[in-house]
């Protein structure tokens, strides 16, 4: 274990936060609360700074903008050239996340950003983020 990981695991024991909220001062911190000027602060203060980085759960920057529905953070993660093919611990991606959350203008941004993207992966529950969204074209199995 690193020390930077002990320091958080021990500052979150002392606070009872969970350690997104302990992420002070980088990408994930900015990335989680919607800060758009601590965002690109930081991406300006250091262009090489590795913008994929994953945290002690696994989640990357872009991850955790796309899941708490800042598109701002998002637009400016992909335009510093984030992976946008992430995937969690269940292999959703970033359209899973912003289909299940109903954010029609996250996945406009995601797909406008990076038309590439495939827009049917599955799950790890073989799901695709058509199926989760809560839109009227999810259907119900009998």
């Amino acid at each position: 274990m690193n020390w930077v990981r002990a320091v958080r695991q021990a500052a979150c024991q002392l606070t009872g936060a969970s350690e997104h909220s302990v992420h002070l001062g980088t990408l994930h911190s900015a990335a989680l609360k919607g800060d758009l000027e601590t965002l690109r602060a930081l991406l300006a203060e250091s262009p090489a700074r590795d913008v994929d980085e994953r945290d002690a759960e696994g989640f990357t920057p872009l991850f955790l903008a796309v899941r708490a529905g800042h598109k701002e953070v998002a637009a400016a993660l992909l335009d510093a050239k984030a992976d946008a093919t992430v995937r969690d611990s269940e292999q959703q991606t970033l359209l899973h996340l912003a289909s299940r959350r109903g954010d029609a203008a996250m996945l406009s941004l995601l797909l406008s950003k990076r038309p590439d993207l495939d827009v049917s992966p599955l799950s790890a529950m073989q799901k695709t983020p058509l199926w989760v969204s809560r839109g009227p074209c999810r259907t119900r199995r009998a």
